[in-house]
């Protein structure tokens, strides 16, 4: 049966770092290291990501802005490493590290420098829709659900949408009072869950979320 606390710790957060492995991350290591320094490297394309036009810019700006981040792709890379690294970026060597230490500032409830780090994840086309899940979820944690939606939704257009985009987007549109929206995404999560059993966690729990819609 849906329990609400287990639905709050598993999912409504990231996809855990350990579930994804390095070798998702891999192909991007590459491209990002080749500048000198990858934090340094991350920052300038979170800065010419969310400087463009596009639909998924305009979306992680305005969640920055709400956290009070709309500067982080203008600050400095000497601030921001002290800001969020304080032992030395020598210990950030892939992106699989920014995307695990963005993972754990999220279980310390610091979701704001989660937010930080995901957004460089989120600023990466390859791996984008892993960080949009993850804000979908720093956004929802913090009572941002309009923002978390969206968030949710860009991950859900991507071409192999996760049921945790899905669930989130679901959550945070039933949060919002779209009880129709809710129920779509509820829906979709529920269906493309079933395809492995490694998504029982979001099956069920759409399945009870919908379920209890249909006697709101």
């Amino acid at each position: 049966m849906f329990y609400e606390p287990y639905d709050q710790a598993i999912l409504l957060a990231p996809l855990p770092a350990q579930d994804l492995g390095r070798s998702c991350f891999e192909h991007v290591d590459a491209d990002a290291l080749i500048a000198g320094s990858l934090i340094g490297n991350l920052v300038e394309k979170l800065r010419e990501f969310t400087g463009s036009s596009g639909k998924d810019a305009v979306t992680l700006s305005s969640y920055l802005y709400e956290c009070g981040l709309a500067d982080l792709p203008d600050l400095g890379l000497e601030a921001f490493l002290q800001a969020h690294f304080p032992a030395g970026p020598d210990r950030i060597s892939s992106i699989h590290d920014v995307y695990e230490a963005a993972c754990a500032f999220f279980a310390q409830r610091d979701y704001v420098r989660a937010t930080g780090l995901f957004a460089l994840i989120a600023s990466l086309e390859d791996v984008r829709s892993y960080g949009q899940i993850a804000l979908s979820a720093c956004a929802a944690r913090q009572g941002l659900y309009k923002s978390g939606y969206d968030l949710a939704v860009a991950s859900v257009t991507s071409s192999m949408p996760h049921p945790r985009s899905c669930f989130l987007a679901g959550h945070c549109a039933l949060r919002l009072d779209e009880k129709k929206t809710a129920r779509h995404y509820l829906a979709f999560a529920s269906r493309i869950a079933r395809r492995s059993a490694t998504y029982k966690p979001e099956r069920r729990a759409s399945q009870s979320k919908l379920l209890a819609l249909q006697f709101a």
